[in-house]
Order: C-alpha cells, then structure tokens, then sequence
C-alpha cells in the first residue's frame, strides 16, 4: 500500500498468538509484553510532549502520531486457524503483524502475508526455513541455533552415558528430536535409549505444557539429569520442579527478567519495531524493506536482521528449579557454533512445520 494512503488512516498492526483461556502457557506472556510495549510508548511519547513545551520548541511529530490500531485474534496454534486469521489481516489492510508463536501456524500464514507485502515479526516460532520467505523477520534463535547449543552442551564432559530424547509428536519438535538424536550418536560417550526408564539423562523437545505432563506423569522415575527445549522455560516449570526437589537445563534466548517466561523480551521487541516501522513507512519506504535494512532499538538492544534472522539472538543455558527461572552460562554455542549451526539448520530445514 502507497505511503500515502496509509497516512491518511491510522497504523494497523495485527497480533497474533494462542490466545484461547488455557490454551498456552505464553498466552499471558503475549499479553503482558504487549501491554508493556504500549506502555513504554505512550511513556516516551509524553516525555518528547514535555520536553518540546519545557524547550519552548515544535512538538515533534512522533508525539503527534495517533496509537495504533491494534487487531488481536487467536491461531489456536494450528495452521488451520492461522490461516483465517492471516485472510482476516490482509483484509483489514493490516501493515505489520507481530506473532504466530507456533512454527505451524506461522508457516500456514506467512505466504498470505507475503503476497500482500505484509511483513511478519516472530518472537517464538523457531522452524529453520519460515525465514526463506522474504517478508519474515524472526527475532528468537532458530532450531538450527538451539541445536548446536544442545549438541555442544552434550559434548562437554558429563556424569552420564545413556540419553533418551523424547518430543511431544508436533512435527517441529518431532523434526528437532530425530536430528538431536542423530548428533548425539556422533558424540564420543553418548548412548542413546529409547526409554526414559533406561536412561541417565532426558532431553524433551516440545511445548510447555507437554513437558510439564512428562513431568509430571514419570515422577519418581525421571532421570537424574532433566533438559529441555526453550519453550519450557516459564515459572509454571520452575515451580513445578522446584516442588519435587529438582532442576532442569534449558535452552534458549539469552535475556533473563525474573518472573516471565521465555519470548517476553522477544515480544517487547517486535511490537516495539511494529509500532516504530510507522515512522519509516510514512516516509517513503516500504514496511518489509524497511524491517530488512534497518537498526531497531528494542528491549533486546539493537535488533537488525540478516536473511530475516536477528543477528544478536545468541542461545543460553538457563536452570529452571529452586531459583525460578535463570541464566547461567550465556552463550551456550561453542566457538565453532557458527558453522555448526549452519549445518543444523540445513539439517533441519527440511522441517517445513
């Protein structure tokens, strides 16, 4: 859509997660990041007000700008949803959409975004190959990413040899399971099992709520070393095992605030460069090339992205236990996790979930 024509009508941005009452542990992360991003703009837009009319000098025109229009509506976290929900978008003219956290239900979207030159923020869905797609920007790490973080961690010395890895059955986390399985057969002193029961240490690939009732269902009789993929990593996992006197190593994007769960800066951010993509927009250049070409200052620093990948995101271990939720060892990649994660990402690109 012309510069023009959006100007003449207020700035429309769609969000989009699993929004349903129990339906996602991230649900009230979604909310609550978004409501912190609005906050922080209507903050710093009072802030120019008051400073214009304590200098005595033009308000500028940021102040000016009226506050989004903001199209909220759940996926359900399935591609069938998502994709009423991205017809639903490209007919209300929506300019940016921030969301789809399931990798799904962002690749059954994204094509309907890219054709009305939408582009398409993604603070959760990790599947290697959305980002082939020109108009999507993602701005946690990918699988290929979290892979070489998990593989290099396995490849550290250890007080174990048998490994199950285990997934909830979706197909991206089915499709990070078999290529973890087929890496920690290359790794000297690592057996894998197929049985929790038999094994020294556990990996589930999966979503929050999966892993919770693993969790919950072995008991007793989970193995003495726990970890897990990033989207565990909530307070509701903490208690959980803080409640049974254990621990768990997961991994995920390195920014820690207590008491939230991953993606939450993740969110911040991308509704922060939604709301700030106006600006660029209004003045001439379009929305997807703008996202690609920029430096966007957000609550995860400067964000600028690479073939649509943000290229700060770095992996973590954090534990989850006692302490909640935390970071403790940044950059869980090794130095040659570049061009390890490069083949993990061709490894796993073949996962179109």
């Amino acid at each position: 859509m012309p510069a023009e024509a959006r100007a003449r009508r207020p700035w429309r941005i769609g969000l989009t997660a699993h929004l349903d009452g129990g339906g996602s542990a991230h649900t009230g992360t979604f909310e609550r990041a978004l409501q912190r991003a609005l906050v922080q703009r209507a903050s710093a837009q009072r802030a120019l007000v008051q400073r214009a009319s304590a200098q005595r000098t033009p308000i500028p025109s940021p102040a000016h700008e009226p506050l989004a229009e903001l199209h909220v509506a759940c996926d359900g976290a399935s591609a069938e949803r998502a994709e009423v929900v991205a017809r639903r978008f490209v007919d209300a003219q929506v300019d940016v959409v921030v969301g789809h956290f399931a990798s799904a239900a962002a690749a059954a979207a994204a094509p309907r975004y890219e054709d009305a030159g939408i582009p398409l923020l993604l603070p959760a869905a990790t599947a290697p190959p959305l980002t082939a797609r020109t108009n999507v920007f993602r701005l946690c790490p990918h699988d290929g990413a979290l892979l070489a973080a998990v593989t290099d961690w396995l490849a550290r010395p250890r007080p174990w040899t048998d490994l199950c890895v285990l997934d909830d059955g979706s197909a991206s986390a089915r499709g990070f399971a078999e290529a973890l399985r087929a890496a920690a057969r290359r790794i000297a002193g690592v057996r894998t099992v197929a049985s929790a029961a038999d094994a020294q240490a556990l990996f589930f690939a999966g979503r929050h709520h999966a892993a919770l009732e693993l969790v919950r269902a072995l008991g007793d009789r989970l193995p003495a070393h726990l970890m897990l993929s990033d989207d565990a990593i909530h307070p509701a996992m903490s208690a959980e095992l803080a409640a049974r006197g254990r621990s768990a190593i997961a991994f995920g994007l390195d920014v820690a605030e207590p008491g939230v769960g991953v993606y939450f800066a993740e969110t911040c951010a991308a509704v922060e460069i939604a709301l700030a993509l106006q600006c660029c927009v209004t003045q001439g250049l379009p929305p997807i090339e703008a996202v690609q070409n920029l430096a966007w200052p957000t609550t995860l620093g400067v964000v600028s992205f690479d073939r649509g990948e943000n290229v700060a995101a770095r992996v973590a271990c954090w534990r989850l236990g006692l302490a909640g939720a935390e970071v403790f060892a940044p950059d869980g990649g090794s130095r040659d996790a570049p061009e390890f994660d490069r083949k993990a990402r061709s490894v796993l690109r073949s996962n179109h979930a």
